[in-house]
């Protein structure tokens, strides 16, 4: 492994990746090479017949989440998005450490108490939490009854859960958390709220929103033809030749400048050149608690929108997604997956499985002696959400790790995975801009994160709106970086220093 920082910047991270990916730029992209047509692929590979996919007739037809995250650019909502489930479906951790009971907590000392037992992602809970007592407990993981609070592992006496490590400490001594890390049922969406309306264009985000309210499909229409009413506005999406990847052209055009609900109609979704190969890309979802969409969730479960949403990401950027959602945290089972996928693709992308926690597969398997995985490199990036990431090689094939809670997963794969794809297709990324705050905007906060050394270290990466007086954050954005509410109104990708951001402040922006 390499002796990298602990951590880097968002353009390091992207320079390191795009490093790796020119050394393997000489070999042809397996998606010309291997398969010739788009379109074509091997086991749960992302596909579709739908009437939308590659063209279709205008009149409203019924697409599945899965058909609907591969559908080319030009369709838009013929009905509302009406969310059929809330938002997380239960209490659960937001970090890993240990659930607590606050009122048992002095204010100001430190003070041991007995671990009862631990809860995973997926697992159903323990009994409830007794005085005294304190329950090793997992990202995502539903919180015991009787707790209140999670303290982060790394502000305990365990210091850091070892991957792959079963078995609990007899005790652990912790002090009062500053905040709960609780995530609480309902407090992202709730069930009956209108997600987007009709007219809206059909983007990752809704898809992800969508999968993760337990929206079964989309009533969606082909938008009207060039020229019309909400046809492509000049210059949308497009971006100069000389602009590279993680780079930013000063007072460039946001490619989405208009307001979501344009009266002309929905904002035109690029397009894309074409003769250009689409690089085969292995999309991985991690996590025992993942179900598949449309299916039954049960206790401690929820719905793999990731692999939905990153591949819906994917394909509009020139990519053919090739999906295995909700691989189990079983070193075993994620190799196996791996090593099937190694020879037809051009990019491996995980998500989950990459923090601090002691079922973090992805970490284990990265860092497992003597296994297929090379040039690994753990360092996390200074971003928040987003800091846990990877790089490596799998049989000699790019993997980039991806953390998985899902606005942190939708941020790095628009950050580093589309820039990776464009390098592939042998193109220029899409630029960033600079554009000013605006006047009456809200809500940026700070990134300070816990044990971060420097205090003006870390980025935040926040979802905004572009309105002619600047940018705003996203309806939700202010509620943490856990909000998937806050990207459905979403244009693009603020990077906003950790000492914050202030109107008339020039911040750069990552279109979406």
């Amino acid at each position: 492994m390499s002796s990298t920082p602990s951590v880097r910047t968002i353009d390091e991270h992207v320079a390191t990746l795009l490093a790796r990916i020119a050394a393997v730029r000489g070999a042809a992209v397996r998606g010309a090479a291997v398969r010739g047509a788009a379109g074509r692929g091997t086991g749960n590979h992302v596909h579709s017949s739908g009437a939308f996919v590659d063209g279709g007739p205008s009149a409203p037809a019924w697409l599945p989440l899965d058909d609907a995250a591969l559908a080319e650019p030009g369709i838009a909502l013929a009905d509302d998005v009406v969310a059929v489930a809330p938002v997380p479906g239960f209490d659960h951790a937001a970090v890993d450490g240990y659930a607590v009971r606050l009122a048992g907590l002095p204010d100001d000392q430190a003070v041991t108490l007995t671990v009862a037992g631990a809860v995973r992602a997926g697992d159903p809970g323990p009994a409830v939490l007794g005085p005294g007592e304190a329950v090793r407990i997992m990202t995502g993981a539903p919180l015991p009854p009787g707790a209140d609070a999670v303290v982060p592992v790394e502000a305990t006496s365990t210091g850091r859960f070892a991957p792959g490590r079963d078995g609990t400490e007899a005790t652990v001594t912790l002090t009062r958390p500053h905040k709960a890390n609780v995530r609480r049922r309902g407090e992202d969406v709730a069930v009956g709220v209108v997600l987007a309306r009709r007219g809206d264009a059909v983007t990752p985000a809704l898809i992800a929103a969508a999968a993760a309210s337990r929206v079964g499909g989309l009533r969606v229409a082909r938008r009207p033809a060039a020229g019309g009413p909400g046809a492509a506005r000049p210059g949308a999406g497009s971006s100069p030749a000389s602009c590279r990847p993680g780079t930013t052209e000063s007072g460039a055009a946001h490619p989405l400048a208009s307001d979501t609900h344009a009266p002309d109609g929905p904002p035109a979704v690029p397009t894309r050149g074409t003769g250009t190969p689409r690089p085969y890309i292995a999309v991985v979802s991690t996590g025992s608690e993942l179900r598949p969409w449309g299916g039954s969730v049960g206790p401690g479960g929820v719905v793999d929108s990731n692999s939905l949403m990153v591949g819906a990401i994917v394909r509009a950027a020139g990519g053919e997604p090739v999906r295995r959602g909700g691989v189990p945290d079983d070193a075993a089972a994620l190799r196996a997956v791996l090593d099937k996928l190694a020879g037809d693709v051009d990019l491996i992308v995980t998500t989950g499985g990459v923090s601090a926690g002691a079922w973090d597969v992805v970490r284990e398997v990265l860092t497992a002696p003597g296994g297929p995985a090379a040039d690994v490199d753990l360092t996390g990036v200074a971003m928040r959400p987003g800091r846990p990431q990877g790089l490596a090689t799998w049989r000699g094939v790019p993997w980039v790790a991806l953390p998985g809670t899902p606005v942190a997963a939708f941020a790095a794969t628009y950050l580093f995975v589309r820039p990776a794809l464009a390098a592939l297709r042998g193109e220029t990324g899409p630029c960033s801009a600079l554009l000013a705050v605006a006047p009456d905007a809200v809500g940026w906060g700070t990134a300070h994160g816990r044990g971060c050394g420097s205090p003006g270290m870390f980025t935040r990466v926040v979802p905004v709106r572009t309105t002619v007086d600047g940018v705003v954050p996203a309806s939700g954005a202010a509620t943490g970086g856990h909000a998937l509410s806050a990207l459905l109104g979403a244009d693009g990708l603020a990077l906003v220093p950790a000492d914050g951001a202030g109107p008339g402040d020039l911040l750069e922006v990552v279109p979406l």
